[in-house]
């Protein structure tokens, strides 16, 4: 890879962060170089439930890589049913492997280079530039984009002595018996009580569940979280006498890692900025968001010489959620609002 080539933006991490600001920056004229340190498509740790809200914040349609759409929740008690909400068209069930390069290809229509199994390895800011380095050699862009996840070394090296604040899931791909996916229809399960500080979910797809638990904090009682899994497959008789399944861990911001998102010619986005909702977990809608808000700073930048500090103020009104207790009266309640707020 020749450092002779300047290019507007560099963004590392082909998600949907990446992948959104890639294809907002392309349609504007903006060279745009994207990075990912996989070979795509690549696997994602991810239920795959998108919000009804998060679509809206792509901007073009997403119907090419849909697995279900959704038409209403349960809301459960230790998988029992407390109460039932119609929402046609919530949200919809997608692959992430196949949603993350659906939207990689939109971008490199609109105009971006894709640079695949490149993986970042650290920066340095010149006077014009910033001077990248990747196990494929060295990149200049004048603008630097951290979009490369909850673990982010772009981050790492922008806020060194901070430590992000994640909660904790466990997934699960369960492929049932027949007839138990058509059994339980289009609607999605979040339940309570089974995990302390924190809450399981049941997403249908094309062959299979997403499942999963997801925690705001460890507790003694919840850090053994293979062992709630199977409990919260044996109580659910939809779950029960699964053909196979597969389980991997995750983690999820829950807290931006500071008010200064962006310093010099780098900014953070998505999982990398520490954006996500405080109690159920929710990253897509966030991500998304911040790629919007990101974009319009960038641009501020490139075409009135704004400093991009600016997007630091543009994104300060992304707040999270007011923390709740799930075993608290108005649980049900907020869940409620939450899902309310999704539709």
């Amino acid at each position: 890879m020749s450092n002779e080539v300047l290019f507007d933006v560099a963004i590392i991490g082909c998600g949907p962060t990446g992948n959104k600001l890639a294809y907002n920056l392309g349609i504007k004229g903006v060279k745009v170089l994207l990075l990912d340190k996989a070979s795509l498509p690549r696997n994602k740790r991810c239920g795959g439930g998108i919000s009804r809200k998060s679509i809206e914040k792509i901007g073009y349609s997403v119907d090419e890589v849909i697995e279900k759409e959704m038409i209403g929740a349960y809301l459960t008690l230790r998988n029992e049913v407390i109460t039932y909400k119609h929402m046609p068209g919530v949200g919809l069930m997608v692959e992430r492997a196949k949603f993350d390069y659906f939207m990689t290809r939109k971008a490199v229509d609109a105009g971006a280079k894709l640079c695949e199994e490149t993986e970042f390895e650290s920066y340095e800011e010149r006077p014009e530039y910033v001077e990248i380095k990747t196990n494929n050699g060295i990149l200049k862009a004048k603008i630097l984009v951290g979009a490369d996840g909850v673990y982010s070394k772009v981050r790492k090296i922008m806020h060194p002595s901070k430590k992000i604040r994640l909660g904790h899931a466990i997934l699960a791909l369960l492929y049932p018996r027949d007839g138990m996916l058509d059994s339980f229809g289009m609607n999605s399960m979040f339940d309570f009580g089974g995990i302390i500080a924190g809450y399981g979910w049941i997403f249908p797809k094309r062959d299979h569940f997403s499942i999963g638990l997801f925690k705001t904090r460890n507790s003694k009682n919840n850090m053994k979280m293979k062992s709630i899994l199977n409990e919260f497959i044996s109580r659910n008789k939809v779950l029960r006498n699964y053909e196979h399944i597969h389980i991997k861990g995750s983690s999820i911001p829950l807290k931006p890692i500071s008010k200064d998102l962006a310093v010099g010619r780098v900014l953070l986005v998505g999982d990398a900025a520490g954006l996500g909702e405080s109690f159920y977990g929710e990253g897509i809608y966030y991500a998304l968001w911040s790629a919007n808000i990101a974009c319009d700073a960038i641009l501020d930048y490139l075409e009135k010489s704004i400093p991009l500090e600016s997007y630091n103020k543009k994104i300060s009104h992304i707040t999270q959620p007011v923390f709740f207790s799930p075993y608290s009266k108005n649980f049900l309640r907020n869940t409620q609002i939450w899902l309310s707020s999704n539709g």
